[in-house]
């Protein structure tokens, strides 16, 4: 089964240079759930999940929220409002360059749904300066509740690949935040609460880096085509490396950066080994492995390659 990263693709510097908050998350391929504002028990078990604090007029909650994709066309996104009184929208605003900036730019898309009485979904576009109004397309959202006075608790996102100008197989990083709060005009930062940062959501500085790949198959691919696998993927910087049949020469491994520098390069007679990637950089590396497997032939070297994600 063919994977899927997406990574940018305009800008030659890596996408650990950006002015984003340092806040990553790593959307794995999941199952495509049916959007109608209701998280169900099993919809999101297989979506990045991610909490944040906040609070209207002295109460704290914590706000879940949810993010995936299917493998082909689609991005989702849910969010959890435990005990919310008086929140009337919700937003999700990309940075489709993944260029930050200090005020909207002309790249930058927020999605919108009011809670008031059922009010449609409202898109708005970046100027370099502020945000207007658009043609809503490309994206669908459903929430539980339609009252700004009701105890809205859920809200449901289905956003198409096409409106962030990402192609399978093409790798990319987008800017991503996700917010709920009270509409004001004009704006008032101080009465939304967002996520990464839990303040202006105005400056795309603050955003995080929403990085796509898919795991999905990787365990199952390793089991049966190398006798090889790495684990935890993602990780936060320790992973085992762990020989399923033992090899009948030493392993030969190589850990590079996604620049192509060596990070780590090492034989090994161990059928499992502990590598501690904690003090580098998060970000994508690559680790390919030379052994024989004796599954097949003294004399059959084989190559493992995969990627690694620290995070």
């Amino acid at each position: 089964m063919k994977k899927i990263i997406f990574f940018i693709a305009i800008i030659i510097l890596p996408f650990i240079s950006f002015a984003h908050s340092g806040d990553t998350i790593f959307v794995e391929h999941g199952i495509s759930p049916v959007i109608d504002g209701t998280i169900s028990a099993g919809e999101w078990d297989d979506a990045a999940i991610y909490t944040y604090q906040a609070g209207l007029t002295g109460q704290e909650i914590t706000v879940t929220f949810y993010i995936k994709h299917n493998g082909s066309d689609t991005l989702y996104i849910a969010q959890n409002m435990p005990n919310t009184l008086s929140g009337d929208r919700d937003l999700v605003w990309f940075d489709i360059q993944n260029n930050g900036g200090a005020s909207p730019q002309t790249d930058d898309y927020m999605l919108n749904k009011y809670h008031m009485d059922g009010s449609p979904t409202i898109e708005e576009k970046g100027t370099g300066s502020s945000w207007d109004i658009v043609t809503q397309n490309g994206w669908i959202v459903e929430l539980t509740g339609d009252d700004w006075s009701s105890n809205v608790g859920q809200i449901e996102f289905a956003v198409a690949f096409s409106k962030l100008g990402i192609t399978p197989n093409i790798q990319k990083t987008i800017g991503f935040g996700i917010a709920f709060g009270e509409l004001t005009i004009p704006y008032n930062p101080s009465r939304i609460w967002s996520w990464p940062t839990n303040s202006d959501y105005l400056n795309p500085n603050s955003w995080a880096d929403l990085l796509f790949f898919d795991t999905q198959t990787n365990i199952k691919e390793q089991k049966e085509i190398h006798s090889i696998m790495i684990f935890p993927n993602p990780t936060t910087g320790i992973f085992t490396i762990q020989n399923l049949k033992v090899s009948e020469k030493p392993l030969s491994v190589k850990i590079t950066n996604i620049s192509g520098q060596i990070i780590k390069q090492f034989t090994t007679n161990n059928r499992q080994m502990s590598i501690d990637l904690s003090e580098q950089t998060k970000g994508i590396y690559f680790i390919k492995i030379l052994y024989t497997d004796r599954s097949r032939s003294k004399t059959d070297n084989q190559i493992y390659t995969n990627k690694l994600i620290v995070k």
